[in-house]
């Protein structure tokens, strides 16, 4: 389904959601037949579009089938689930909403459950237990919620759309210029091994190659006009950082 199908499929079940959300049900049969990616977040949509008569088939769907928690943007993967979730869990019976706390608390995605995905393991599940209305939640949910905030901060935002970026240090040459050597040692020791963060809220964070390229352009500067520069060997040294170029 082309891109702008799905733009006028969306509208006319916003239309219809608006006008006569009975008359959604043929199509959400069928949507629901389906787990690829464009018929989920057309379902998804629809569910959304029809609003609180549709609230409990919505979210117990969820709760039957997790695999259609993740489904969003590429830099907001769970965007799409989480404003149908905001939008009609107020409405959905107690027994279905607490059966959601459960599946959602337990949620993680297959990279959170990886051994590169650690760091980030639990962040889907926040992101997705942040829409339940605060006053519905369970003690547990909010106390779950808690220690993800203390962990991660805040959920993840709305999706940004296309950006553009060149990757570069991980600190940045104004705050590297002031380091001291004990200063430098330490953050080559931080970032030894460490690749691009993937951190969608700072994309162009690179890792251990780009601290090493500015790390030698310094050097480059230093030995260029050595009036006045600092002395580098002894915190330049080629077993500590990799080469680049």
């Amino acid at each position: 389904m082309g891109s702008r199908c799905g733009i006028r499929t969306i509208t006319r079940f916003e239309i219809l959601g608006q006008q006569n959300p009975d008359s959604l049900r043929p199509f959400i049969a069928l949507l629901r037949a389906s787990r690829t990616h464009t018929v989920n977040s057309l379902l998804l949509r629809a569910y959304m579009d029809g609003g609180e008569p549709f609230a409990e088939e919505a979210l117990a769907l969820l709760c039957a089938e997790p695999v259609r928690l993740h489904w969003g943007y590429s830099d907001s993967s769970h965007w799409i689930t989480k404003c149908m979730i905001e939008k009609l869990s107020p409405y959905c019976s107690t027994e279905t909403f607490q059966a959601l706390e459960a599946v959602l608390s337990e949620y993680s995605t297959a990279y959170e459950r990886s051994e590169d995905g650690a760091e980030i393991r639990g962040r889907a599940s926040f992101t997705l237990l942040s829409a339940l209305p605060p006053e519905r939640r369970s003690a547990r949910t909010s106390e779950r919620l808690a220690e993800l905030e203390a962990k991660f901060g805040k959920p993840d935002s709305a999706p940004r759309g296309i950006r553009s970026y060149a990757i570069v240090s991980p600190v940045s040459e104004e705050t590297a210029k002031g380091m001291s050597d004990d200063e430098w040692l330490a953050t080559i020791a931080k970032f030894r091994g460490v690749g691009r963060y993937g951190n969608w809220e700072h994309p162009e964070l690179g890792g251990e190659e780009e601290l090493a390229a500015m790390m030698q352009e310094f050097v480059k500067r230093a030995t260029s006009n050595r009036s006045g520069s600092r002395d580098w060997r002894c915190v330049f040294r080629p077993t500590l950082i990799p080469a680049t170029g």
